[in-house]
């Protein structure tokens, strides 16, 4: 008997990469550079599986802004 391929049955480019939330498409933005490294900075874990098509490949615009923020100094960690 042949293995089914297991396929998850949503887009997983609608979810937030740094907070996991849903998010709609007019505040999604593609992962940058400067997003790989202040998520690896801030989160001290390097992004993974990102050849992978399941894998999220957007961050809401509101993720991106803080961690903008916190780099420059104008927000603190965790908040």
């Amino acid at each position: 008997m042949a293995e089914k391929s297991r396929k998850c049955e949503n887009n997983s480019d609608v979810f937030c990469y740094i907070c996991g939330k849903y998010t709609l498409q007019q505040k999604r933005v593609k992962i940058t550079e400067f997003v790989k490294k202040a998520y690896y900075v801030y989160f001290g874990v390097k992004r993974g599986d990102q050849d992978k098509p399941w894998a999220p490949h957007v961050a809401c615009k509101s993720c991106v802004e803080h961690l903008r923020e916190w780099t420059n100094g104008k927000r603190k960690t965790g908040g």
